[in-house]
């Protein structure tokens, strides 16, 4: 499970457009407080396999049984954990993950560093003592979800992101969202963003407007292909 978080954000692609480059933006804009500019973030994103199998499984489940189903990435200390999947209503789902973590003395020089994830142990390994942080720095960093089909005149659609979906992410913070349908969207938080999108309604939401009206940046792929900004403007 570690390995393909660490894949997950460590991509081989040594381009300007990999994810663990933007991920390397996404830490510093936390630790700052401050939301990025538009001109901050680039024309597209790769993602590397291991993301991708993840998204299209979340997928075929959502597809199949018609329930939304959620995932969470966060810090802690050092490590990225992506939590466990909550499966929700065919129209809403929460994600509320329990993460603990603790020091364990193993001898004078040595610590075992060990997560808990809802209950369950995630990982454990050693930790010289010198690296144990006198606080521990945990941190939500972001959520994705999936939207079930829908069927109308005998063509299957799928929602774009909900005023909740909008909502939801300016109450908890968070920088950027990830929204699984037959395709694949980032949505970036940036400093411009209108305050009025507090108030908007799911008719008012489409690419255009979350870009070009409350100054958001959208990317889009088909799943497993590269992402690319929607109606960009740097």
């Amino acid at each position: 499970m570690l390995k393909s978080l660490l894949n997950f954000f460590i991509s081989d692609d040594n381009s300007n457009n990999s994810f663990y480059q933007v991920y390397q933006k996404l830490v510093k804009w936390k630790e700052g407080n401050v939301y990025p500019n538009s001109y901050d973030l680039p024309e597209t994103i790769s993602l590397p396999y291991d993301f991708w199998e993840k998204v299209k499984g979340l997928y075929r489940n959502t597809r199949n049984d018609k329930l939304e189903r959620s995932v969470s990435v966060y810090w802690v200390d050092g490590d990225l954990i992506l939590s466990s999947i909550t499966t929700g209503s065919t129209s809403f789902v929460r994600s509320n993950s329990q993460i603990k973590v603790s020091y364990i003395p193993k001898n004078n020089e040595y610590f075992y560093k060990e997560i808990i994830l809802d209950g369950k142990r995630y990982s454990r390994r050693e930790v010289y003592f010198k690296k144990v942080p006198k606080q521990i720095d945990l941190h939500y960093l972001f959520n994705m979800h999936t939207h079930p089909p829908h069927l109308h005149n005998e063509t299957t659609y799928y929602g774009f992101f909900s005023a909740q979906d909008i909502k939801s992410m300016i109450s908890s913070g968070a920088i950027v969202t990830g929204l699984i349908t037959d395709h694949f969207y980032l949505l970036f938080r940036t400093n411009k963003v209108d305050a009025s999108v507090a108030n908007l309604q799911d008719a008012d939401l489409s690419s255009e407007t979350i870009t070009e009206r409350y100054n958001y940046v959208l990317y889009k792929g088909a799943l497993g292909k590269k992402l690319h900004r929607v109606l960009s403007h740097l």
